[in-house]
């Protein structure tokens, strides 16, 4: 899977594939490491969007949803209505030449409650809502293994210039890249890892850099927690030159 198809990586974010294919998908993401960020990209993503405070819901809608929800429940006062209304009149009368039933307990079938409520609960998502969301889930995974605007040009021979400040926003075009220079060699790069205490960690991506002017190797790893990476940059011969923490809460 070397050019990421980041919709069926969305799919299977959302454990929408048949447990055969989800199996066949994941090994094949997890051997590549550009699917292998996308999936991370969703992940933040979603934990993104769970951060986000759910806006309440309008108090109309209660009005509405009561009845149906609890039939038995006191409607509260009825709409004012003038005092001549046929709505409001009392005793024997007609409408259009017919009489007006008396006023007595509800006539709605039970069952047409029951299954005007049971269209008003949550359900599986149709099919064009749920591509929708995936869709927004897919475009904001991409989004986060993209280049991100406003970093510096990176120089002819293709290492980025970057400060302090900037390393975020290196950080998130890093991911699924593999420009590692002197820590092409994973059992080189495995012993750096080790050397500087976080052996096993996942490497997302990785680029060579020059931070405030020193050579160094820009490495973006898993922290185990949704939305937030472990960006780590060392020289050369593996000396740490800055190790942070960035995004989460």
């Amino acid at each position: 899977m070397t050019d990421p198809d980041v919709e069926l990586l969305a799919d299977l974010d959302a454990g929408l594939l048949a447990p055969a294919r989800a199996d066949e998908v994941r090994r094949a993401a997890l051997a590549d490491p550009r699917c292998a960020a996308v999936l991370d990209a969703l992940a933040a993503t979603r934990a993104d969007l769970a951060a986000l405070p759910v806006p309440p819901a309008p108090a109309v809608l209660g009005r509405w949803t009561a009845p149906v929800d609890d039939p038995g429940a006191d409607p509260g006062p009825p709409d004012t209505a003038p005092p001549d209304s046929p709505s409001t009149a009392t005793g024997p009368s007609t409408v259009a030449g017919h009489p007006r039933r008396a006023a007595g307990p509800s006539r709605i079938p039970t069952g047409a409650v029951d299954g005007r409520r049971a269209r008003l609960r949550p359900g599986p998502a149709r099919s064009g809502a749920g591509r929708r969301a995936r869709w927004v889930l897919a475009a904001a995974a991409a989004a986060a293994v993209a280049l991100v605007p406003g970093l510096p040009a990176t120089r002819s021979d293709g290492v980025l210039d970057v400060d302090r400040v900037e390393l975020a926003a290196a950080a998130r075009s890093t991911v699924g890249l593999t420009d590692l220079g002197a820590l092409a060699d994973p059992a080189r790069r495995d012993g750096c890892l080790s050397a500087v205490g976080v052996d096993g960690a996942r490497v997302l991506g990785g680029r060579q850099v020059r931070l405030e002017g020193a050579p160094g190797v820009l490495l973006v790893l898993s922290t185990g927690e949704l939305g937030r990476f472990r960006v780590l940059v060392v020289s050369p011969s593996c000396s740490v030159l800055d190790d942070t923490v960035v995004g989460g809460p």
